[in-house]
């Protein structure tokens, strides 16, 4: 089957690759990384690609993803919009965009500086943690939306995160795995250790 996360992005240059993010996640597998490894263990990765007829390298989906924060050049559909009804003080929309784990942390200060201090706010960021680890990143044409009114949040994510309508039986679609290994290996936050039963969290 075709796994998404590492088909190369045409026309991507590795020069949106954030270095720092990729010595860390090799660090974090107590892999030594240095200026004259560094290319050849992305590229085993799947971090990026070498076209072997171009002998030139682009970079993988999952790796603008996971390690780009300006990916918003070659996929811009990787944003999260936050429409906020309750806060004047705060703009009405809201776009963030760049590296998974930036988006998530910038997204709970969003939320922090627009929700009442007594609101169970784990609850939230357990929703939106979800929505990025298992949206469809194929479907170019949605990004996550977030609409924070007065009675209720709605997140809407790109694609199907449960396999039926019965959300007790924790029968999740498994997509990006790729990805969901590399936000491990990198999140400090420790957010996506205990993934799988989301929805019985926010519950």
């Amino acid at each position: 089957t075709l796994n998404a996360e590492l088909c190369p992005i045409i026309k991507s240059n590795i020069e949106a690759i954030d270095t720092d993010i990729v010595d860390r996640y090799f660090s974090a597998h107590s892999i030594e990384v240095n200026d004259s490894n560094r290319i050849m263990l992305m590229e085993n990765a799947s971090i990026i690609h070498l076209d072997r007829e171009s002998g030139k390298h682009s970079v993988t989906l999952g790796g603008l993803l996971v390690f780009s924060r300006s990916n918003n050049v070659y996929i811009p559909h990787n944003m999260i919009r936050i429409v906020n009804r309750v806060k004047k003080e705060i703009d009405e929309i809201i776009v963030i965009q760049g590296d998974l784990l930036t988006i998530l942390d910038r997204t709970e200060e969003i939320f922090n500086s627009i929700l009442p201090k007594n609101y169970p706010t784990s609850a939230v960021h357990e929703a939106v943690k979800n929505a990025v680890l298992y949206r469809d990143y194929t479907m170019f044409y949605k990004e996550i939306e977030i609409i924070i009114d007065f009675h209720s949040i709605s997140i809407i994510s790109p694609g199907v995160l449960v396999k039926n309508k019965d959300i007790g039986a924790h029968n999740y679609l498994r997509r990006n795995m790729w990805i969901y290994e590399k936000l491990i290996a990198l999140d400090n936050k420790k957010r996506f250790v205990k993934s799988g039963r989301g929805f019985s969290r926010m519950k």
